[in-house]
């Protein structure tokens, strides 16, 4: 039973309706096998596999307790901690990965995002939050996700600013190559392993994310960044 409160059906039935396993399917993966491991509270894991037993999927996810600000000092949320997916079925060997991967992704975000916001309701919690390995990461998470913090919000959104026509790929590799530089400073950019949040909670959305935040979002988007040559 996962909180208390959903059990492994349920699941089941979140990850139909979702669109999950109909995305797999337009990928010709007819016959996933799920996976669920509920024995450890602090690592709850879903994994989806092939016919092969290669993962597809791999989700690990947890309660947790997270300070905010000094308007909201702590909420439970569903946490993300772990977010893999891979089609193992690709055979572009040319195609260029993003760090971190074996395989191509499967692009199936959206119906994952679903699946979590369906458990997050269904949980009690005021909130999702992850925070982001690498930037193509919380690329992913950008249009239903902000960081807590109003500075790494800014100095994300100014990233894409700056390199509007580059890549995703190129962008994320750059900045993990420490080989971007924030021009008024001349300093390397440090990427910030930081907490992003989502809530559709009134109070709580508008406690974090008001006036002051979106003052400070702003002031930090107006960096300018360049590659380091």
């Amino acid at each position: 039973m996962l909180f208390g409160r959903i059990d492994s059906s349920r699941l089941f039935y979140f990850l139909e309706e979702s669109g999950t396993f109909k995305s797999l399917k337009k990928r010709y993966y007819f016959s996933p096998l799920v996976k669920f491991n509920f024995s450890d509270p602090l690592d709850n894991k879903v994994m989806i596999h092939d016919e092969k037993n290669r993962i597809l999927i791999n989700l690990r996810f947890s309660r947790k307790e997270i300070e905010l600000t000094k308007n909201v000092h702590e909420i439970s949320v569903l946490s993300i901690d772990w977010l893999m997916t891979q089609n193992v079925k690709f055979k572009n060997k040319t195609k260029k990965l993003y760090s971190g991967q074996e395989f191509p992704g499967l692009n199936i975000f959206n119906e994952l995002s679903r699946f979590f916001e369906m458990i997050y309701k269904e949980s009690g919690f005021l909130g999702i939050s992850n925070t982001p390995e690498y930037f193509h990461d919380a690329f992913l998470f950008k249009n239903h996700f902000k960081y807590i913090d109003p500075i790494v919000q800014g100095e994300f959104l100014a990233i894409f600013n700056s390199f509007k026509g580059l890549s995703l790929r190129k962008i994320s590799s750059e900045i993990h190559s420490n080989r971007i530089i924030e021009l008024s400073k001349n300093e390397i950019f440090q990427w910030k392993h930081s907490p992003m949040l989502y809530t559709n909670h009134f109070h709580i959305h508008n406690k974090i994310f008001n006036k002051d935040y979106y003052d400070i979002v702003k002031q930090f988007s107006n960096k300018k960044y360049s590659l380091l040559h």
